[in-house]
C-alpha cells in the first residue's frame, strides 16, 4: 500500500468515526505482516478520533496477513456486550503472511456469529480468498479502485450492517431452492415481496458444524446428536460422490495427549455412525486436533463450550 493510499483510507475512517451512531463501538486494527489493535472498541468517537493516527504508512508497508488481521477484529470484539458484531478488512494485497489457517478463522467467525467483509482494492488482491471468507461467514464483499471510492464503500457497508433482517431457514434437502418473501412492516410502510434462490449443499473446502454432543469426558453420542446425523446423512445421500472429513475438538482442560485421544475418539465415534446408516467408509475420514485449535477464549465457560466442537468438512463434492 502506497503512503498516499494509506492516509487516504486512514482519513476515510476518522470520517466514519465521526458518522457513526452513538451507541455504535468501534475498533481500529492495523496489519501487515504483523498486527497491531490501534484502538479497543469504543461508543465515543472522540476516543476513536483520538486513536486513529494520520500518519500513513509510519512502521508498517510489509508483507500482508489478512487472516492474522481478521482474527485479532474477532478477538477484540470478543469481550464486547453489544448485541451485533461484524469485522470489516480492508486490502490490497494477497495473503503472504498470515499464521492462522483459513478455516479456523471462519470456525471462529461462525462460532461468535460475526460475520467477517471484506473491502478489496485494486488489482492485486486474491478475490476468491476474500470472497471465501465472506460468503462462509455471511459477510459483505466489495472491491474497489481508486482512492475516491473510500468515502462510498466505508458508510456503504456500515449502512448494510445496520439495516438487514436475518432468515434463520431449516429446509428439509439439499439442492436449489426457490424461496418467496413476504416483508410486511409496520405502516405506512408498505409490504414488499422478493424471491431468492438458495443453494444449501455446501462447497468443496467449506466447514460446518456439527451439533452432536457427548457427556464429559465420553466419546459415545447422546441421543440428541440425531438431528446433526439425520442431516449429515441425508446431505451424503444427496450427493453421493461426496468425501467428508469430520474434525472432533475439545477445550484445553486436561493435557494435551489426552485432548488429542478424546478428539480422534469422539470424530470417529461420528464416522462410525454414518457408516452404520450405510455410508461407505472412504467417503467418511476422522481426525482430532485436541485442543489445538480453539476458536474461543479458554479461560471463560462460553469460551471453552465454543471449542468443543465437531466439524466436518466437504473433501469432494
Amino acid at each position: 500500500m502506497g503512503q498516499q493510499r494509506a492516509l487516504a483510507l486512514q482519513d476515510a475512517t476518522r470520517r466514519l468515526a465521526a458518522l457513526k451512531r452513538s451507541q455504535d463501538e468501534v475498533a481500529v486494527i492495523k496489519f501487515d505482516g504483523r498486527v497491531v489493535v490501534e484502538a479497543l472498541p469504543t461508543t465515543s468517537g472522540a476516543d476513536l478520533l483520538a486513536r486513529v493516527q494520520r500518519n500513513g504508512l509510519l512502521g508498517f508497508g510489509g508483507y500482508t496477513a489478512i487472516a492474522d488481521g481478521a482474527k485479532a477484529g474477532l478477538d477484540v470484539l470478543a469481550s464486547s456486550a453489544v448485541p451485533s458484531k461484524a469485522v470489516v478488512v480492508f486490502t490490497d494485497g494477497y495473503d503472504n503472511m498470515s499464521r492462522v489457517p483459513l478455516d479456523s478463522l471462519v470456525a471462529q467467525a461462525r462460532a461468535q456469529k460475526v460475520p467477517i467483509c471484506a473491502i478489496g482494492f485494486g488489482y492485486n488482491i486474491d478475490e476468491n480468498y476474500l470472497q471465501r471468507i465472506t460468503t462462509a461467514t455471511g459477510g459483505i464483499y466489495q472491491r474497489i479502485y481508486r482512492t475516491e471510492e473510500f468515502d462510498d464503500v466505508l458508510p456503504s457497508i456500515y449502512a448494510l450492517l445496520e439495516n438487514f433482517v436475518t432468515l434463520d431457514l431449516q429446509l428439509a434437502d439439499y439442492g436449489v431452492h426457490r424461496i418467496r418473501i413476504k416483508l410486511c412492516p409496520p405502516a405506512p410502510a408498505k409490504e414488499s415481496v422478493a424471491e431468492v434462490t438458495v443453494d444449501n449443499a455446501p462447497d468443496v473446502g467449506s466447514i460446518g458444524i456439527l451439533y452432536v454432543y457427548f457427556d464429559v469426558d465420553k466419546a459415545e453420542l447422546k441421543p440428541e446428536s440425531k438431528p446433526a446425523l439425520d442431516n449429515i446423512e441425508a446431505l451424503m445421500r444427496a450427493y453421493p460422490n461426496m468425501v467428508i472429513e469430520l474434525r472432533g475438538h475439545t477445550d484445553s482442560t486436561g493435557s494435551p495427549e489426552y485432548n488429542l485421544r478424546l478428539s480422534e475418539r469422539r470424530a470417529n465415534a461420528v464416522r462410525a455412525e454414518l457408516i452404520r446408516r450405510g455410508i461407505q467408509s472412504e467417503r467418511v475420514m476422522a481426525i482430532g486436533f485436541g485442543s489445538t485449535q480453539p476458536v474461543a477464549d479458554n479461560r471463560t465457560p462460553e469460551g471453552r463450550a465454543l471449542n468443543r466442537r465437531t466439524e466436518f468438512v466437504v473433501l469432494r463434492k
